[in-house]
């Protein structure tokens, strides 16, 4: 299973039921060890705007959002979909 893939997945579903199946899925792959992709923000945010622009997805919620874990300031912040630029 590709971690990166399985994120991108995620957030490009709308039906909640899969969407759980594939934070599931995520969410063991880091339980496990497996290593956590990037994330960057879109240049939109205000987060980015102050510098925040890069982090690293440390779990998937149900309700769609992702939980990153922000480079520069150390946040660990819950994102929407439509606030992610790109999965690195």
């Amino acid at each position: 299973m590709d971690p990166k893939a399985t994120l991108q997945t995620f957030l490009a579903t709308t039906e909640p039921n899969e969407r759980r199946e594939f934070a599931r899925y995520f969410n063991e792959w880091i339980d496990h060890g497996g290593f956590r992709p990037g994330i960057q923000l879109h240049p939109a945010t205000d987060r980015w705007m102050m510098g925040d622009r890069f982090g690293v997805a440390t779990k998937a919620l149900r309700n769609g959002n992702v939980r990153v874990r922000m480079d520069r300031s150390g946040k660990v912040l819950s994102i929407r979909p439509e606030n992610i630029l790109e999965v690195l």
